[in-house]
């Protein structure tokens, strides 16, 4: 009979945490030659059945599963992480906060004073918030307008142009630099 036998990890949460060994137990082997194995902390013998679609958790005497979050909103509800905690559910979990929030516009990741990570919703913006984007990203498009007709005038006035050859261009930015104006002093 072997002198060692793998057993199954699990942290403070009861979550799957890897594989170790536990060593036969020296003096029970002399005693009464049998095999009475040192189980480590937090360990079991009963092994896990592992999904790539949930955590494994131990309850004191079987493994359930748990299914992994989908969804940034199912990253919300499962609270905080601990930013120190390096167990496999937790490395994991921070992983997936990351992936599911990543691009998202109704959830971010938030770290709490202690550096937790958390997944919440986004802070939804004013009306007047949303307005004022809005002009900003028109002023900002029309100055791009403006800046791609800088030619023109260039043209014109080294002389290698006439206002009449541009005068569509022309009459097309002075209605951007108007609108410009207006949406600036609104």
């Amino acid at each position: 009979m072997n002198t060692i036998k793998q057993c199954y990890l699990f942290d403070e949460k009861g979550f799957f945490n890897g594989v170790s060994l536990a060593q036969a137990d020296p003096e029970e082997l002399k005693k009464s030659k049998t095999y009475n194995y040192i189980l480590p902390p937090s360990a079991t013998f009963v092994e896990p059945e592992l999904s790539e679609d949930a955590f494994a958790c131990w309850d004191g005497s079987k493994w359930s599963n748990v299914a992994k979050p989908k969804t940034a909103a199912d990253c919300a509800l499962l609270g905080a992480v601990s930013h120190t905690s390096h167990t496999a559910h937790d490395e994991e979990l921070r992983q997936l906060f990351q992936k599911l929030t990543e691009g998202s516009e109704e959830y971010q990741i938030e770290r709490g004073d202690d550096l937790s990570w958390k997944v919440v919703e986004k802070p939804q913006k004013s009306e007047a918030e949303k307005k004022a984007e809005a002009k900003q990203q028109r002023v900002a498009e029309l100055k791009s307008k403006l800046a791609a007709t800088d030619y023109v005038v260039i043209k014109i006035a080294e002389g290698e142009a006439t206002t009449e050859q541009y005068a569509q261009v022309l009459e097309q930015r002075k209605a951007w630099r108007e609108e410009i104006n207006e949406l600036e002093n609104s």
